[in-house]
């Protein structure tokens, strides 16, 4: 397959960062920037490719907070149904 051209915005601060990296590992940012792209594009997949971290997912909650939440959609799945405030999420 070939390549292609992806336009995208992030972070000017990640970005100046993954650059400063690319041009330390091959003197310069260019040829280097797809191949490192690339790769970490790859990387993140392979990590959650066999996962079930795709469903119910909110970007908008913490690690934590996701897996309170999958916990309590087992828990209410399971018939188990009860109150918790935000306090027993935050002292959790």
């Amino acid at each position: 397959m070939g390549k292609v051209r992806v336009t995208f915005y992030i972070d000017e601060a990640l970005k100046n960062e993954f650059y400063a990296f690319v041009k330390a590992k091959y003197d310069s940012v260019y040829g280097g920037l797809s191949r490192e792209i690339e790769n970490a594009i790859k990387f993140w997949l392979e990590g959650h490719a066999h996962t079930n971290a795709h469903k119910n997912f909110d970007p908008r909650l913490s690690r934590i907070e996701q897996k309170l939440m999958a916990i309590l959609r087992i828990m209410r799945d399971q018939g188990i149904v009860q109150q918790f405030s935000k306090r027993d999420f935050e002292v959790a």
